[in-house]
């Protein structure tokens, strides 16, 4: 069952079309229903914290969300769609629909070669044949987060370039979580799926990490018209076991219950 704590109710009371609809959507594991009948709308600007007992499925219902686990109506009882943009999900070609609502895991995965091949790869993907590969963004975004030249010493200057030539499997923990949101930002994402997105992190670092979302969610896209009526199209669902940082981060909540939904 979901409830929110936000005062405008379960469904957004702002008049923003969404981004991201959820309409009744119900999951079993093993015969063990996880949650039912959710029901949502993010739409731009959006800054929910998702909640929940251990096992209540949060990390599931992001994976959901994010056309990793789909939802195959049947005999199994399980039911819900999904639309991004007004389309149902199951009309989005994958690719593209992933690289507009980016999923970022707690333990990312990576190529075995360096951070910028992993960056530059995905560009090889004929969704993003269009789009180049900006190594100068990489830096800026970097040099935001005063990133250090080694994996071990998180108190010095910023080797930004070093980071990059650096294979990714060396990265430390938090490297590897900073490298997974920047590999996700350089698509031009509208919506991230942040499934602890900071559990690697020390308690500067994570303010730095902070910081670099707070304004890529408040900045309007390289790829948007820049004009004065140009609106936001960001948003994000956060789950954290650090309540503070969800203060600090969302402004809605919602709260998947332990009892499966029943």
């Amino acid at each position: 069952m979901l409830h929110s704590t936000d005062k405008s109710s379960g469904r957004t009371s702002q008049k923003s079309a969404p981004l991201l609809s959820a309409e009744n959507l119900s999951r079993q594991v093993s015969a063990n229903w996880i949650w039912s009948n959710i029901s949502f709308d993010l739409v731009p600007g959006d800054r929910l914290a998702l909640t929940g007992a251990s096992g209540s499925g949060k990390s599931l219902l992001l994976r959901t969300l994010a056309g990793l686990d789909v939802i195959a109506t049947g005999p199994s009882g399980e039911y819900g769609s999904i639309s991004f943009e007004g389309k149902s999900l199951h009309e989005w070609e994958m690719p593209q629909y992933r690289s507009k609502v980016c999923y970022i895991q707690q333990q990312p995965a990576f190529f075995d070669e360096t951070v910028e091949a992993n960056f530059k790869r995905v560009f090889r993907l004929k969704t993003h044949q269009n789009s180049r590969y900006d190594r100068g963004k990489i830096l800026k975004w970097l040099n935001r987060l005063s990133l250090p030249a080694t994996a071990s010493d998180f108190s010095g200057g910023v080797i930004a370039a070093g980071f990059m030539e650096r294979p990714a499997k060396e990265l430390s923990g938090g490297e590897t979580q900073i490298a997974a949101l920047l590999r996700v930002l350089q698509l031009e994402p509208q919506i991230l799926l942040l499934d602890e997105p900071t559990s690697s992190l020390d308690v500067e670092m994570t303010k730095l990490f902070e910081k670099l979302l707070e304004k890529w969610q408040t900045e309007i896209p390289e790829n948007q018209n820049n004009s004065s009526n140009s609106t936001v199209q960001r948003a994000w669902i956060w789950v954290s076991h650090n309540p503070d940082q969800l203060r600090r981060m969302c402004r809605k909540t919602f709260c998947l219950d332990s009892d499966n939904g029943n």
